[in-house]
Order: structure tokens, then sequence, then C-alpha cells
């Protein structure tokens, strides 16, 4: 098999929680691929949609967990990001390493 583009999921926080145990799955089978977590503690769909209708933004408000120590207690390696200045960095991690990473 020659080279490929690499399988990269990106997904909101209220999103990747109602399929967070499928991580597991990523690494029991070893699956090269990326997962990016966008955290802003929110239902961000929902919110819109209430924001749309003309309705006060209600009940969308999470607690996350720490998603990269999640990846790592799995198994995978998990990076996290705060900043923007350490976007680039992650990136270049991201698509260096061959493997799972969240």
């Amino acid at each position: 098999m020659g080279e490929s583009r690499p399988v990269i999921a990106v997904a909101g926080d209220g999103g990747i929680c109602q399929y967070l145990a499928e991580f597991t799955t990523l690494v029991k089978y070893q699956m090269p691929i990326k997962v990016i977590v966008l955290n802003n503690n929110e239902l961000g769909k929902i919110s819109k949609e209430q924001r749309a209708g003309g309705w006060d933004k209600w009940a969308t408000d999470l607690v996350n967990q720490d998603f990269a120590a999640y990846a790592t207690s799995c198994g995978g390696l998990g990076l996290k990001v705060t900043t923007k200045e350490g976007l680039e960095e992650a990136f270049i991690q991201l698509f260096n390493i061959q493997g799972r990473l969240f």
C-alpha cells in the first residue's frame, strides 16, 4: 500500500463526549486516526439552534474532563493546546507521529 492521506476527525466537545468510548477502539486496533477536539465547554450545536429559534441559551454548558489525559489513559497519545501559539508545534507532532493521537 502506497502513501495515503491521514484520516483526521474534528469534533466539538459535546459531540465527542457522545462517542468517547470509541477512542478505545482506535487504540485497540491501532487505527492511525488523528482526533482533534474543539473544547468550548458547551453543546454548541444546540446553543446555536436555541439562538436561531429566538430562545435563550439554556442547559447547554458542559463540564469536561481533560481529553488529552483521557486519550493517554486509554493507551493513546494526548496533546493539549490552550494557546494559539501552541497550535503549530502540536500540529507538527500530530502529523509526524504515526499512530493514534487525541
